[in-house]
């Protein structure tokens, strides 16, 4: 192994942090934070869990892709924010912005352009059409199809996903609120058997979410091949 590999230039350290550092007020709330970890580029952790740590870690060395990545978080939040307790709020995220006023899609571009002038990275190339700029796919992958964006680690499912119950980010804030105080009135030998268990449930949610993840998967593509063979008129 070259322990003196790196995989981030010294110019795209310097940009990335500038990224950071545009998007830092805006995610100050949020259950997210983007570290520089070096050699290794910059680290996107989401979801923190008491004594257990981050349930996500995504890795940039790409300025560009770690800003429209943020970029993304960012506008997926305002969008459930500003449809919340609307119809529109059981429509996909890449869809509310078409419905949105006019003066409010003008309010998200002015946003868009400050930040990136603010990050040094320019605004979008595409001027043409400018709700591409909010409805486009995470790090430019628009610009892919799905098989390319899986093969790069693009494209992640569980970072794509964006649960649009009303009551997710509540229910999340009283199970942390429940775990701490548990925690708090456990003993040391208790705690420990506690976060025991805390991983075992982690690992189990884990295995049934991909299990899910990829029976969903397979029955997608039964059903694209039954419609291009014909066979759904058997």
């Amino acid at each position: 192994m070259n322990k003196k590999q790196t995989y981030i230039t010294d110019e795209e350290k310097e940009n990335c942090q500038k990224v950071v550092d545009a998007f830092a007020e805006l995610f100050e709330n949020e259950d997210l934070t983007v570290v520089n970890a070096g050699k290794y580029g910059f680290i996107k952790l989401q979801y923190y869990r008491n004594h257990v740590g981050f349930d996500n870690a995504f890795s940039f060395n790409d300025s560009r892709r770690l800003f429209n990545d943020l970029w993304q978080k960012w506008l997926d939040t305002q969008l459930l924010d500003i449809v919340g307790d609307t119809p529109m709020e059981e429509m996909d995220c890449e869809d509310i912005p078409k419905c949105l006023p006019q003066e409010k899609q003008q309010e998200l571009l002015d946003m868009h352009k400050r930040l990136a002038e603010k990050a040094g990275v320019g605004d979008m190339p595409d001027k043409t059409a400018p709700m591409k700029q909010l409805t486009t796919s995470k790090r430019g992958g628009d610009k892919m199809s799905v098989l390319e964006r899986l093969y790069m680690g693009i494209l992640c499912p569980l970072e794509e996903s964006v649960c649009n119950d009303a009551d997710y980010h509540s229910l999340l804030d009283e199970i942390r609120t429940e775990r701490d105080y548990f925690e708090g009135i456990l003993s040391e030998e208790n705690k420990e058997r506690f976060e025991k268990w805390n991983m075992m449930i982690f690992h189990h949610e884990d295995m049934t979410e991909y299990a899910r993840f990829a029976q969903g998967f397979r029955l997608g593509v039964i059903l694209a091949s039954e419609i291009f063979s014909g066979s759904e008129d058997k």
